[in-house]
C-alpha cells in the first residue's frame, strides 16, 4: 500500500489530495488515531478515516486484518475500501449508534430483537469468511428507519486495540456475548458488561446481573432466556 501524505489547503486537511477531513469523531489515542468524517472527492461520497499516528508503522496483523475484512461482503456491515499506509478509508455508515438509540428511548422489544438478528446474521457471514469483529461495542452498531442495521469496525477495531482470539470457536463466543450485552440494553436501557459506556451500569447481586425481566417490565420471557444465555 501507499504511504500518502496529508497536506492543508486553505485551513482544510486533506489525504492525498483526494480525502477531504470534514469532522473529527473521535480523538486520537495510541495506535488506534482518530477516526474522521471525511468526503472523497473523487468518488464524490462520504467516508469514514481512521487516521493513524504520523511516524508509527503500521503493523502487519493490522494490515492483514483490514485487508481480510474488506473481503468479506454483507449489506449489514460496513465496507472496508483500502487501507493507505496512515489512514484506512471505510464506509461512512448513516444512523444513531446503539448508545444514543438506548439513551433516546428504548424501541419496542421485538424491534429490538430483529435488530440483534440481523447483527447475529451478518456476523455469521464474516465468521464463515474466517474474520470475527472481537471488539463490538454498543457504539458498533448503528440503526436507521430507512436503511436499517449496520455494525462498523469489522477487522479494524479489533486489529488497532491488539485483540485477537485464533480459535475460531472462542471468537464466535466473543462476539454472541458482546450481542448479548448489546440486546440486553436494548431491552433494559443498562449495559451488563464491564466496558465503560455512557449507558448507566446494569444493577447486580453477588456480582450477577439481574435479567432483563427484573430490570424492565414487560420483557418477553422468550427474549430474557435468549439474553441470558448469550451473556453466559
Amino acid at each position: 500500500m501507499t504511504l500518502v501524505q496529508d497536506t492543508e489547503v486553505a485551513g482544510t486537511l486533506w489525504l492525498g489530495g483526494r480525502f477531504r477531513l470534514d469532522e473529527r469523531v473521535t480523538a486520537a489515542g495510541g495506535l488506534s488515531g482518530s477516526l474522521w468524517r471525511a468526503t472523497d472527492e473523487l468518488l464524490c461520497r462520504p467516508v469514514a478515516i481512521h487516521l493513524l499516528p504520523r511516524g508509527v508503522r503500521v503493523p502487519a496483523r493490522v494490515m492483514a486484518a483490514v485487508q481480510a475484512a474488506a473481503r468479506v461482503n454483507d449489506p449489514r456491515l460496513a465496507t472496508i475500501y483500502d487501507i493507505e499506509g496512515p489512514y484506512i478509508v471505510s464506509e461512512w455508515v448513516r444512523g444513531t449508534h446503539l448508545e444514543d438509540l438506548v439513551l433516546s428511548g428504548l424501541p419496542r422489544p421485538a424491534l429490538a430483537a430483529a435488530m440483534i438478528a440481523d447483527a447475529a446474521d451478518a456476523l455469521a457471514v464474516a465468521h464463515r469468511a474466517g474474520r470475527p469483529h472481537l471488539a463490538l461495542s454498543p457504539r458498533s452498531l448503528r440503526w436507521d428507519p430507512g436503511s436499517g442495521l449496520k455494525i462498523t469496525g469489522l477487522g479494524i477495531d479489533a486489529a488497532l486495540s491488539g485483540s485477537d482470539i485464533a480459535d475460531p470457536a472462542a471468537a464466535g463466543v466473543a462476539d454472541t456475548m458482546a450481542l448479548g450485552r448489546m440486546l440486553y440494553a436494548l431491552l433494559t436501557g443498562c449495559w451488563p458488561g464491564d466496558e465503560v459506556t455512557a449507558l448507566p451500569a446494569a444493577p447486580r447481586h453477588n456480582g450477577h446481573v439481574y435479567t432483563p425481566r427484573q430490570v424492565r417490565a414487560g420483557v418477553p420471557g422468550v427474549l430474557d432466556a435468549m439474553t441470558c444465555h448469550a451473556l453466559q
